[in-house]
């Protein structure tokens, strides 16, 4: 841990060149074995050596301003040589060969305190925590701790209200661990893996004065203060509904409020105060509410709207029919429709029931269609000869002419009459006598004085015409010559 070597870290972790401007370095997994050369860093507020090799904590006179030191994962045995850190808040030594917790002397700051996978093993390896007052998280878990002592340590700290002591062997020695622990440190918000809820801390508080009854009783409260409380709300909501609909009517006069029937009106009633029974109340069958108010039933459905009926009225009229009891009512039963008032309701039923019903309405379907069916003969004479023909006919026009899409069809037919037109003027042109020497010098000249004004001879022109007559002036000149 030399100077240059600090420096070069300081510039890759893009910090600054002079030491004391520094507030954070990172030293961790880097090797060293001894803490050296940091006097000249004292604005250093977190100091990170983890993954060393360190065997002892020295040469931190210096870093007076230092606030978090991350010492874990190294070969520690003894805390000391840090009570002149007035400042520090945050001291990790975990995964460390220490056995006593000591050297926390002069350190009132200290808040978090985390000293897992060590080798603290009695009370009195742990009573050097009390050196901190201050101490609010603790975390000793993973380490040997076998006495239930630790417990009345542990009460000491005014202020501890995180604590960790899974994996340690005297959880399970202490009876009633959770409720003991919570109700000893009376600051403990967070416990283990779990947060200390304020419903739970008073409830440990009367497991504490009267046992599991007085727990009991304090469950009983908070359910009760619950209850009270939905019940605050519950009239609140209905008083704000109220306030509504005063304000309506001011508003709206003449709008009228609905009206009930007195019996609905009752029963609605009835079930509201229920509402405010603490103790949970059953769900009344169908037969004890007609049974109670007989007065809302009737068996016309049309009139099931507010003012001349209830839906209830027929539904509880209706009488539900006994049914067979079976072994396994999954087993050989089936969906029967029966008729209640002119409408079919669907309901299960045994097998011998349903062959009753079904034998008669079976046989009176399937009589008629059995004759129907047996009346006509399974298989009718069919004359092919008209579809041969007619199969023959397109067979012989798809020979003649292959298919082909309208656009394509007239395409084919175009290149067909262009083809036979050039089929034509090369038999002319074969039929037609051969030319002379003088012809065919004369028809060059002609064609060359052509091109030079620019026209061209048209494809299909009377060629023999033309050669005629170039052999009479061919003819004419010769006569003159001679």
């Amino acid at each position: 841990m030399t100077l240059p070597y600090l420096k070069q870290l300081c510039k890759e972790q893009k910090g600054y060149q002079t030491p004391s401007l520094n507030d954070i370095i990172y030293l961790h997994f880097k090797g060293f074995a001894k803490i050296e050369n940091l006097e000249s860093y004292s604005g250093l507020k977190s100091l990170w050596l983890e993954g060393n090799g360190i065997s002892k904590i020295e040469n931190l006179d210096n870093l007076k301003e230092l606030r978090c030191l991350f010492l874990q994962q190294n070969c520690i045995s003894e805390i000391e040589n840090i009570s002149h850190l007035q400042v520090l808040d945050t001291l990790n030594v975990s995964n460390n060969l220490i056995k006593s917790i000591t050297g926390l002397a002069n350190l009132t700051n200290l808040k978090t305190l985390q000293i897992t996978h060590n080798f603290l093993k009695t009370a009195d390896d742990l009573r050097g925590i009390l050196e901190a007052p201050q101490l609010t998280v603790l975390d000793v878990s993973h380490n040997k701790l076998d006495e239930p002592e630790i417990v009345d340590v542990l009460c000491e700290l005014p202020h501890l209200a995180v604590l960790n002591l899974m994996h340690n062997p005297v959880v399970p020695k202490i009876k009633n661990y959770r409720r003991w622990m919570i109700s000893k440190c009376k600051e403990l918000t967070y416990l283990d893996d779990r947060p200390v809820f304020d419903k739970e801390r008073l409830q440990v508080e009367a497991w504490a004065v009267g046992g599991i009854e007085g727990e009991r009783a304090e469950r009983e409260r908070q359910h009760n203060e619950e209850l009270r409380v939905q019940n605050e709300n519950f009239e609140a909501m209905k008083r704000m509904q109220e306030r509504a609909r005063e304000k309506r009517l001011q508003n709206y006069p003449d709008e009228q409020e609905p009206s009930f029937p007195k019996p609905l009106e009752e029963f609605r009633d009835k079930m509201l105060s229920k509402i405010d029974d603490p103790q949970p109340v059953a769900q009344s069958s169908l037969a004890d509410v007609a049974a109670e108010n007989p007065q809302l039933f009737t068996n016309n459905r049309s009139d099931a709207i507010l003012g001349s009926g209830d839906l209830l009225e027929e539904i509880a009229s209706e009488q539900v029919p006994d049914l067979e009891p079976v072994v396994n009512p999954m087993v050989g039963r089936k969906p029967q429709i029966v008729e209640l008032d002119d409408e079919p309701v669907i309901q299960e039923s045994s097998p011998q029931l349903i062959e009753e019903v079904s034998k008669p309405l079976i046989e009176e379907v399937s009589a008629p269609l059995i004759e129907e069916v047996t009346s006509k003969p399974l298989i009718e004479e069919v004359s092919y000869t008209p579809l041969i023909e007619e199969v023959k006919e397109q067979v012989d026009e798809s020979i003649l002419r292959e298919y082909r899409p309208p656009a394509e069809q007239k395409e084919a037919e175009k290149s067909l009459r262009q083809e036979l037109a050039y089929t034509s003027l090369q038999e002319e042109d074969l039929k037609a006598p051969l030319l002379t020497e003088d012809e065919k010098f004369v028809e060059e000249e002609l064609e060359t004085e052509i091109a030079d004004e620019g026209s061209k001879v048209k494809a299909g022109a009377p060629k023999q015409a033309w050669i005629e007559d170039v052999s009479k002036q061919t003819t004419m000149v010769n006569l003159d010559d001679e």
